[in-house]
């Protein structure tokens, strides 16, 4: 019977789960397969920030700069992602919600909970008129970058 079964070779694909496992193993016992993790969950975590198409999804420096925004953001505001890093967040919001964004956003980077309300303001398309915006934040991360997405209400 043994022999029977040392006729058939492994399929690419055995092979293939049989190396990863054996390198996860070795990963483990070395206690580096920690580190493989952290950077598998931030692959994921950055694939479905880029993908979403429901979300305009944002990623701001400590100074309020553009450092990041998925393609429905730019699609829908008609920006390119080099015209909105080049300017702070709020020259693109309606001169009318400016203030209550600016104030908005000095609370938001107090508050090291995530119970933040949602905030809603304008913001500029390129081709004119405004989109109003719903904001959900989150807490800044430990080196001051923001997380924020938003869900479009309307157009105008």
């Amino acid at each position: 019977m043994k022999r029977f079964f040392s006729v058939f070779k492994l399929g690419p694909l055995q092979r293939l789960n049989k190396e990863i496992a054996n390198i996860i193993a070795e990963m483990d016992s070395t206690g580096s397969i920690e580190r493989l993790k952290s950077i598998v969950f931030a692959e994921s975590l950055f694939q479905m920030f880029i993908r979403q198409d429901f979300c305009l999804n944002v990623i701001l420096s400590p100074e309020g700069r553009f450092l990041l925004v998925n393609p429905y953001f730019t699609e829908v505001l008609g920006w390119e992602q080099e015209e909105l890093k080049a300017s702070h967040f709020l020259s693109f919001v309606h001169p009318e919600d400016v203030e209550a964004t600016r104030q908005a956003w000095e609370e938001f980077k107090k508050k090291p909970v995530v119970d933040y309300p949602k905030f809603k303001n304008r913001y500029r398309k390129k081709g004119g008129g405004y989109v109003v915006l719903e904001w959900l934040q989150m807490p800044p991360s430990g080196n001051g970058f923001f997380f924020t997405s938003s869900q479009v209400m309307n157009t105008k």
